[in-house]
């Protein structure tokens, strides 16, 4: 009997991995059910409790996951040190690679503490990097005049009469060209035969629409600009949104039947542009499913007087209140701070209307990214607190525990300086591959995250690294660990070889 076959004489035990692995995937059920059972008979703060345990159960499987990355962190990290200081991290890369035990508590330590910082500065910077562009698409141009009747349909005093946009909009200094849209009515789109159907909201339009849109965010899937000039002749052409077409499977020309006011009362109207993307307008996109639910249909201001007019009753005076917003654009020359302040000065206690500006817009952004910043500082140092504490001991310890090792060293003459080194490079070499894998974790969850969301959203994304708490992170973890280490090695490394042997 060799020693190898020894293993198979001894008796079969309960296996704890397998039952630890097996519960482990009994609490994420447990998790969903207990979630669904607290959404359906109330309990805001267990609902609260579910989603931070939810949270802390995602950060736990996501660091132990990228756990494995810390290896080959390590060693990039020695091969850095190693072009550098190659004489120390000579000695120093046999023992970090030894050091089992002892590195995974200090990885462990360092990673979980950086994965979460990572994933909000991540988040935040794609945030930051993609504000301009989810501004333009709110918004739709560089102004953008929104009624409270806009959000409320019966409010019919707050609308905005075409008159306006001429006696008193244009007045502003400023202001160039405008753009009215009338309240949303809600209708019935359906293909001529009636199969499909979905419901929309149908808006009128009082000029071009292009000519004060962003441009560079409107995106057709068939047609483009031009088709707003049909749409402004033509009473009954109306512009749908890829996903209406896909619904009621209608065509570039087609025709699709519009429910208007009173019974009876459908228009055929002809679909002269498949809008994908058009800015100010949410619910048009490319999802089909979207578009059962709800989305927006363009026509012009004739159009939809009369869809929202019953058969046989006469259309509204030309002047009557319809508008719910007015896009417009700026002079090259105008002062957007003197633009806002007279509007407000003017319509702001008399008129129910209120006024973005892109400008002032993207300046307040700018100002409350310094304090986002500090905050995620604070919070790193916060979270990385126990473990810079937990490097300390660890580093201690270890080097203590190492006296037989450091005194051999001095003794076949490695000097002091030396010797620290070397400890210090593996303090570094420890945490910092840590502290990578632990960002690398954050910065994944924070990708994966704000792309799937914008996906769903259907919304451009541009990419972005943080450039703040990142590198603080790194800039943190390796001064406590040159620190760790030199105080931790200063008083066994000043005694003689002999007397380091002897303790």
């Amino acid at each position: 009997i060799q020693l190898e076959d020894l293993a198979q004489l001894r008796e079969r035990r309960p296996d704890a991995k397998l039952f630890l692995g097996g519960l482990a995937l009994m609490l994420i059920f447990a998790l969903i059910a207990g979630f669904q059972v607290v959404d359906a008979f109330g309990g805001p703060a267990l609902e609260v409790m579910f989603v931070l345990l939810a949270l802390g159960l995602l950060v736990l499987g996501l660091g132990l996951m990228f756990f494995i990355t810390t290896i080959p962190f390590e060693r990039l990290v020695l091969l850095v040190m190693g072009v550098l200081f190659p004489r120390v991290t000579y000695f120093a890369r046999r023992n970090v690679g030894r050091g089992q035990l002892r590195n995974t508590l200090i990885s462990l330590l360092v990673l979980f503490s950086g994965v979460l910082p990572s994933f909000l500065a991540t988040q935040m910077a794609l945030d930051n990097a993609n504000y301009e562009s989810s501004v333009k698409l709110d918004m739709g141009a560089p102004v953008n005049v929104t009624s409270f009747a806009y959000w409320d349909r019966e409010n019919t005093r707050d609308r905005i009469r075409p008159s306006f946009l001429v006696e008193e909009l244009g007045t502003v200094q400023g202001l160039d060209q405008m753009v009215g849209v009338s309240y949303g009515y809600d209708s019935r789109a359906a293909d001529p035969v009636g199969l499909r159907s979905a419901a929309v909201r149908v808006v009128g339009l009082n000029g071009r629409l292009p000519d004060v849109l962003f441009s560079d965010m409107l995106e057709f899937a068939a047609g483009g600009p031009e088709s707003f000039d049909v749409l402004l002749e033509d009473p009954t052409a109306v512009i749908i949104s890829e996903g209406l077409a896909e619904q009621l499977v209608v065509e570039m020309g087609g025709v699709v039947n519009l429910s208007g006011e009173g019974l009876d009362h459908t228009i055929p109207a002809r679909v002269v542009g498949i809008a994908r993307r058009v800015p100010g307008f949410d619910d048009i996109g490319r999802s089909r499913l979207d578009a059962m639910s709800g989305s927006t249909v363009l026509m012009s201001l004739d159009g939809f007087r009369s869809l929202v007019t019953k058969l046989g009753d006469p259309v509204p005076p030309a002047d009557d209140p319809i508008f719910t917003q007015v896009l417009a654009t700026l002079t090259s020359d105008a002062d957007v701070q003197a633009i806002s302040q007279e509007m407000g000065e003017r319509y702001g206690l008399d008129y129910g209307f209120w006024t973005r500006f892109l400008d002032i817009q993207l300046e307040f952004n700018a100002q409350s990214q310094a304090s986002q910043r500090v905050f995620l500082l604070v919070l790193t140092v916060i979270s990385f607190t126990t473990a810079v504490f937990g490097v300390f001991a660890v580093i201690y310890v270890t080097i203590y525990a190492r006296r037989v090792e450091i005194g051999m060293l001095k003794a076949v003459g490695m000097l002091r300086r030396e010797l620290t080194g070397m400890l210090v490079v593996e303090a570094i070499a420890m945490t910092l591959g840590a502290a990578l894998a632990g960002i690398a974790a954050g910065a994944s969850m924070g990708y994966v995250s704000f792309y799937g969301q914008r996906a769903l959203q259907q919304l451009p994304t541009a990419f972005a690294i943080d450039t703040t708490v990142m590198p603080f992170i790194v800039i943190m973890v390796v001064l406590a660990s040159i620190l760790g280490a030199a105080f931790s090695a200063r008083r066994i490394v000043k005694k003689q070889a002999v007397d380091i042997l002897r303790m």
